[in-house]
């Protein structure tokens, strides 16, 4: 795996910091074709396909980071936690503005991955809202 930084970042959570996705994103696919049972590399995967709302992508790089770290252990599981749940609630919010059932059913998936996680109350809170119970602004802050 490819780390520098003076506190083991990997490169490619250097170029996200940078603000370079584009490269960002090429470097992540080839750590993660160089050691694909890596769960910090499917991760940083992750969070580079999050950062350009590639939603469904890193979603599915989140659970699959969080899959392989059952053995591993060593991701952070609240960073797990709070990545996937951001990137439910943004992915969830952009459909719930077409499909509110779709966007509930996205969000749900937080509760199949993390039942203890440390966004139940949160999630409640969005539910009511992508379900239209509760108003929300649907304006996006960069």
């Amino acid at each position: 795996m490819s780390r520098t930084g003076s506190y083991g970042q990997s490169f490619v959570m250097k170029l996200l910091s940078q603000d370079k996705l584009d490269e960002a994103l090429d470097e992540a696919e080839r750590a993660v074709t160089q050691d694909p049972e890596d769960p910090e590399v499917v991760f940083d995967r992750a969070q580079v396909h999050l950062a350009l709302e590639h939603w469904e992508a890193g979603v599915a790089d989140v659970e699959r980071a969080l899959e392989l770290d059952r053995t591993a252990r060593i991701l952070d599981d609240s960073e797990l936690d709070d990545a996937l749940f951001s990137a439910l609630v943004a992915w969830g919010r952009q459909v719930a503005e077409s499909d509110r059932p779709r966007a509930l059913t996205i969000l749900e998936r937080y509760l199949g991955l993390f039942p203890k996680g440390g966004h139940h109350k949160d999630y409640e809170e969005w539910k009511r809202r992508l379900g239209g119970e509760q108003r929300t602004s649907w304006t996006r802050t960069r």
